[in-house]
């Protein structure tokens, strides 16, 4: 899936399923959308945003401060046992490095 800038809207990962891995703790957590109809958000006014709940939400300048956050479960985790906690250790955060698939 190629990512859409500045829609403002959600971008589906239709037919492709969509997941957000943790390094933390070696974590698969899968789309719980049936057709994955959440699987990001496009906004000019946002940083990088997966998920309908905001599931991972990284901020502008995302190494400097710590308006990142992780939001799961609502479109990502539900039934892997995800929570706030299980990106980051936290709900709010530092990125300290981001990889891309």
């Amino acid at each position: 899936m190629k990512y859409q800038k500045d829609l403002n809207n959600y971008v589906s990962a239709n037919p492709n399923p969509s997941f957000i891995f943790s390094l933390d703790d070696k974590k698969q957590y899968l789309s719980n959308e049936t057709n994955n109809i959440k699987a990001y958000y496009s906004a000019n006014n946002y940083g990088f945003t997966m998920g309908g709940g905001h599931d991972l939400y990284l901020s502008d300048n995302c190494n400097a401060n710590n308006s990142s956050y992780s939001n799961l479960p609502h479109s990502y985790g539900n039934n892997q046992g995800g929570n706030t906690t299980s990106l980051a250790g936290s709900y709010n955060f530092v990125v300290d490095e981001i990889e891309v698939f």
